[in-house]
């Protein structure tokens, strides 16, 4: 109430262009049994006088279905440019036949809306009601085509409704405002929270007036809808919003976005009988679940079930392994799904449960996933915007209609695979669990004390083996000693040998920070010819090397790493994608900050700010703790693994290559010697390939190359360092292991793949 007159104002200034417009209110007239009362009734909106703008001319109509031909009486009467109503609420079966057959089969308010903007003279026609003009989905068809003839605003006021017009409306009561203009145009979506009304009136006019006035984007609380309407969906902000399409896409981010119907039956158990026409197959005696019966920790209580006593038809039964999903929960508390186990018994459902029995197709991991995903805050979001009907009391309902085109993932390979993973895991603990119980029961199954004794020793032993092994798994120096690509993995482990020397130890650090970045700088290379995306910076890299004498550096490492994360090029690569990890880094709150922090240092001892005789147990300390945010942040690279291969044999017949290889993963080059087979015949003998969780080799050279050390003689990997512009043939590549450079012809190479001019 405390901005409501000065919005309806300021819509129909802004709207109609006219700084002085008639304004014309159509009210309802309360009935007799309505009056007095402080809580609407009956399907009435009583509407204070004070809502309205000053010098309003105020007409109050019949309440019933004559509301609409007196409306339209009233407004060719009026010049006014301005319309404003509040149609009577009427329920669905109230309308007589005449009405049907007049406006099949829209109701009072869409009836009454149509018949006053495409009938009068008025620029523009508001109208003040309940959200089922937004969210039913018997008049969708008229949404989609009625909203954008008449370019529409939708105003949501998604906060207690007697904020809007005081304490003669119920708090639970939500309404909407939706104004009209007689010509074709965008749909504005506007939405004022609780939030919004707090931060004052003049925000919020001032923003409304902004969004009517641009023809596309969006505003602090609303935005412009240019593209269609969906005849099956709710015409809300939330259901349009960028934020909704954005947990859309989300979805994906566990594997292929699909409909639920497409993986899943949804399902009705039993509805109540009609007396007359189910007569002869009614039956009594079932049993049936309600909605108490699914807890909230996931299980379908069958606890308490008792025999129906009315007449019902049975449609369905449960079948193990069936979602049973509540059908109204509440706003904040998401989808209640529980699982059903049966019991021997026969068991249906009735109304108050709808029930997903996912396809027989679909693996363990994916049922799972499908399983979770329901449970989840990014489903009961997505819920929210899918409403088809109002909030009741706080409550929200799920239809099977909702639940049909709901998006779900369906588990890629990736997902799938750690799901099993994780499943193995849980079976060897328990495995291993078992062993120690049996252990622990030596004494008692073996005939002799002796036995007893060896037995228990043997199983201590094991057991301590064992928990050694997974505590060592548990820590960040072990797992990237073990599993992280060779280069990274030696970094981390000459700084971990460096000695007592301070300022050495500093300079380990900041080396291992400088060809971290490198080597992520080079796999972000490969992702961009993966993907078929142009890595800008690489131009101006190709410029000054050629022009300089110095080779590249820390900075431009870094550069092409940050492109990769801020370019919108790549922001569009499906989740499951190689490498797709190398685009998030910045959104991990600690790798930024964390290299940030050691470039500087890098920078400042590189300028002789840092003397080798002043570097503090505290300095030295936060340098290491951001190395190993560092190399936290990138675990993801554990999942794909460093190959040298050493032999190919392609085989024609069966078109598939023969190779054998090193895997250069962890701290340790000397590595045995595998085999395996590939179905294509370009695999390069002596060069680098990545392997992907698909098992796919991607070629790293010319970005990386495996050679031998011109100071040592061992084998080293060796990056792009100078570029010798003279001969335009000749490039100095330099060893993340060793530091050493050698010079080599492979300009052409690196050519190829725009890293020299």
């Amino acid at each position: 109430m405390d901005y409501y007159t000065d919005l309806l104002a300021a819509v129909c200034r802004a709207l109609s262009g006219k700084a002085q417009s008639g304004f014309l209110a159509l009210l309802p007239t309360l009935p007799e049994h309505a009056k007095g009362d402080d809580r609407n009734s009956g399907g009435h909106l009583a509407i204070p006088a004070e809502v309205l703008p000053s010098g309003a001319d105020v007409r109050m109509l019949p309440s019933g279905e004559s509301f609409i031909d007196a409306a339209s009486a009233a407004v060719t009467e009026s010049p006014a440019a301005c319309i404003f109503m509040a149609p009577p609420l009427l329920g669905l079966h109230s309308y007589s036949p005449e009405f049907r057959a007049r406006f099949r089969p829209l109701g009072l308010t869409e009836a009454a809306v149509r018949q006053i903007v495409e009938g009068g003279t008025a620029d523009v026609v508001v109208v003040l009601t309940s959200p089922e003009i937004l969210f039913s989905r018997r008049h969708g068809e008229w949404r989609r085509s009625f909203f954008p003839d008449h370019s529409a605003l939708v105003i949501e006021h998604a906060h207690p409704a007697n904020t809007v017009l005081g304490d003669q409306i119920s708090p639970f009561f939500r309404l909407v405002t939706v104004a009209f203009m007689k010509e074709s145009g965008p749909v504005r979506f506007f939405k004022i929270t609780e939030a919004a009304v707090a931060e004052g009136k003049q925000r919020l006019l001032s923003d409304v007036e902004r969004l009517i006035r641009q023809p596309a984007g969006k505003s602090q609380f609303g935005y412009v809808h240019t593209g269609p309407l969906a005849e099956q969906y709710p015409a809300s902000y939330d259901f349009y919003s960028a934020e909704t399409e954005r947990l859309r896409k989300e979805v994906g981010a566990l594997g292929e976005r699909v409909r639920l119907a497409d993986v899943a039956d949804i399902l009705m158990g039993s509805r109540p009988a009609h007396p007359e026409r189910d007569a002869s197959r009614a039956i009594t005696g079932f049993l049936a679940i309600h909605a108490r019966d699914i807890t909230r920790d996931g299980r379908v209580d069958l606890s308490d079930l008792q025999p129906s006593e009315r007449p019902a038809l049975v449609q369905h039964y449960l079948q193990d392994g069936d979602l049973c999903i509540r059908k109204i929960h509440h706003e904040g508390s998401g989808f209640i799904v529980g699982v059903y186990e049966g019991d021997g018994r026969s068991v249906t459902w009735n109304t108050s449960v709808l029930v997903v029995r996912p396809h027989a197709s679909l693996s363990v991991a994916q049922r799972q996933v499908l399983l979770s995903f329901l449970r989840s805050p990014l489903a009961q979001r997505l819920g929210h915007a899918k409403q088809l009907c109002p909030s009741l009391h706080g409550h929200q309902m799920v239809s099977m209609a909702m639940l049909e085109d709901f998006p779900v993932p369906l588990a890629d390979k990736d997902i799938t695979a750690a799901i099993e993973d994780l499943a193995e895991a849980r079976r060897a603990f328990q495995a291993w669990l078992d062993e120690v119980e049996d252990a622990s029961n030596a004494i008692v199954r073996e005939a002799s004390a002796s036995g007893s004794r060896t037995a228990i020793l043997q199983a201590g032993q094991l057991a301590r083996q064992r928990h050694r092994a997974a505590g060592q798994a548990e820590s960040l120096d072990y797992r990237i000693r073990t599993q992280f690509p060779l280069p990274l993995a030696y970094l981390w482990r000459e700084v971990q040998v460096s000695g007592p020397d301070p300022y050495h130890r500093l300079r380990a650090v900041t080396k291992a920070a400088e060809g971290h970045t490198c080597f992520l700088a080079q796999l972000c290379i490969l992702l961009g010819q993966i993907a078929g995306k142009p890595i800008a910076y690489l131009s101006s890299l190709t410029t000054r090397l050629q022009d300089r004498s110095g080779g590249t550096s820390f900075g431009d490492w870094l550069a092409i790493v940050k492109e990769v994360n801020e370019s919108r090029a790549f922001r569009d690569l499906e989740s499951g994608a190689p490498l797709v990890e190398l685009r998030s880094l910045a959104a991990n709150d600690a790798w930024e900050p964390a290299l940030r922090s050691l470039v500087d240092l890098r920078n400042d001892d590189s300028h002789g700010r840092v003397s080798p005789t002043s570097v503090s147990t505290d300095m030295l300390e936060k340098a290491e703790a951001s190395l190993g945010a560092i190399y936290h942040a990138t675990e993801f690279l554990t999942d794909y693994r460093l190959l040298l291969v050493t032999e190919t044999r392609f085989d024609s017949l069966r078109n598939v290559n023969r190779f054998q290889y090193r895997d250069l993963s962890g701290d340790n080059a000397l590595t045995p010697l595998h085999a395996d087979t590939a179905p294509r015949n370009d695999l390069e003998t002596g060069s680098l390939y990545l392997r992907d969780r698909q098992s796919r080799l991607w070629l790293l050279r010319p970005m990386l190359h495996y050679l031998e050390c011109p100071q040592c003689h061992q084998m080293s990997t060796f990056y792009l360092d100078t570029y010798d512009s003279a001969d335009g043939q000749t490039v100095g590549i330099k060893s993340f292991e060793r530091s050493s450079v050698r010079t080599d012809p492979f300009a052409d190479d690196f050519r190829h793949v725009g890293l020299v001019p």
